[in-house]
């Protein structure tokens, strides 16, 4: 939405900070690098912002602050009763 934050006056800047970039999608320049991690470019699918191996390896092994707190335990499914 970045038309629309230059139009209405918004700061983009604020945006970024909120991202806790959760959805990391890795993209290459050419297919002979696909699967190469240290050579994707990393871009975050809910703000857009884009990172290097390097920056993008701190949000994908760590997680957010948002969901730090939230381990849950595994349940047992079972189909008989």
């Amino acid at each position: 939405m970045g038309f629309l934050n230059r139009i209405l006056g918004r700061d983009n800047a604020a945006d970024a900070t909120a991202c806790p970039h959760t959805s990391l999608v890795p993209h290459w320049d050419r297919p002979a690098n696909m699967g190469k991690k240290d050579l994707a470019v990393y871009t975050c699918e809910a703000c857009g912002h884009q990172f290097d191996y390097a920056q993008a390896r701190t949000f994908l092994e760590t997680p957010p602050p948002v969901l730090a707190g939230h381990a849950r335990e595994p349940r047992e499914h079972s189909l008989r009763r």
